[in-house]
């Protein structure tokens, strides 16, 4: 099987991560440490051949890089962002993939359900550019500096900022 290698640590030749996937690979789409709560964590959001993709979860220190936890994606991840550690979400990833839902990976749930989704519409907002039959399908996100407020920007040519504690409305 092909792998995409998610980490290549030089330490003494020793240290590399991959990810197994069925198909050839581009390179990794989106990543990011966690905050300070959680800074050994490493999220990387890959790509296959078929435009199909891969989230990966590692634990990185100094003389190591092990993947942790693996889940396909229907498309390829574009972003990934990670909250200040004041934050009600500091334990989490979130993460796209060009839908127009961004998914909440926990980093702190040992059960079976670590992701959840928030589906996101842009429909009823003012928009500098209207692109007609195109919906908000998320190319970035953002979070503020205080952790409480979430931006994301899509194929829309709008941008959504939505209040961590309640994404039923955006602002």
């Amino acid at each position: 099987s092909n792998s995409l290698w998610l980490c290549n640590f030089i330490n003494k030749g020793k240290t590399s991560v991959s990810i197994p996937l069925t198909k050839p690979t581009v390179a990794a789409g989106a990543l990011t440490f966690g905050n300070e709560s959680f800074a050994e964590i490493l999220a990387i959001g890959v790509q296959d051949e078929d435009k199909k993709g891969s989230f990966g979860i590692c634990n990185v220190n100094e003389s190591s890089a092990r993947l942790t936890d693996t889940m396909s994606t229907s498309r390829p991840v574009q972003c990934v962002a990670r909250p200040p550690v004041q934050s009600p979400l500091s334990r989490h990833f979130v993460f796209s993939c060009s839908e127009e839902k961004l998914y909440f990976y926990d980093t702190s749930y040992h059960g079976s359900k670590k992701t959840t989704t928030v589906a996101i519409n842009s429909d009823r907002l003012i928009r500098h550019s209207n692109k007609q039959g195109v919906g908000h399908n998320i190319h970035d996100c953002s979070f503020s500096p205080n952790g409480l407020l979430l931006q994301s920007c899509g194929e829309d040519n709008t941008v959504v900022v939505h209040d961590v504690r309640n994404f039923s409305q955006p602002l």
